[in-house]
């Protein structure tokens, strides 16, 4: 993305009803995917492509969090927002041990990588036994606009193009 685009999501993340709405749903999933996985004590939750921090700076919930992004500007914003554990990297080769990670979350990141099967190979690779990924992508082709340009997507998703991606990178979707 560009500069002028990462500080306008930035800015966004802070007022837009649509990103606190986001957030919401998003902490509310986690909270009960992490009762149910029965995952005990501190579960480890990666945001990877965590930008400027704006999920992981109010994560509601008692847990080892950890950023990572691939850019500096963003790492630097995501610390000056509270984020104290974040790591520079990319989704496509995540710095990661295999089975250490509880949750890892993608928020709209595939859409970004021109690799998206080897970033959700990766995600699948980190994950423990109990773990689980959560995504949220653009959808539908049709729907391509300036925004997608600006943002510098490589693709908007269909229904069916997604489940095959996961499903063969070893993922069981539940929801």
């Amino acid at each position: 993305m560009d500069r002028e685009q990462y500080d306008k999501l930035a800015w966004l993340e802070d007022r837009s009803w649509w990103f606190r709405l986001k957030r919401d749903i998003v902490f509310d999933w986690l909270d009960r995917e992490l009762r149910r996985s029965g995952v005990s004590g501190d579960p480890v939750i990666v945001d990877v492509g965590c930008g400027a921090g704006g999920t992981l700076s109010r994560l509601p919930l008692a847990a080892t969090a950890i950023g990572l992004e691939y850019d500096d500007e963003e790492v630097r914003e995501a610390q000056r927002r509270g984020v104290h554990r974040l790591v520079r990297g990319n989704a496509v080769s995540l710095p990661f041990r295999n089975g250490s990670c509880d949750a890892l979350l993608m928020l709209d990141v595939l859409e970004h990588l021109a690799d998206d099967r080897g970033a959700l190979s990766e995600a699948h690779r980190v994950l423990s036994r109990d773990g689980f990924l959560l995504a949220t992508v653009p959808a539908h082709p049709f729907l391509w606009s300036p925004h997608d340009e600006a943002f510098h997507h490589q693709r908007r998703y269909r229904r069916l193009e997604l489940t095959r991606k996961l499903s063969d990178a070893g993922f069981q979707l539940s929801r």
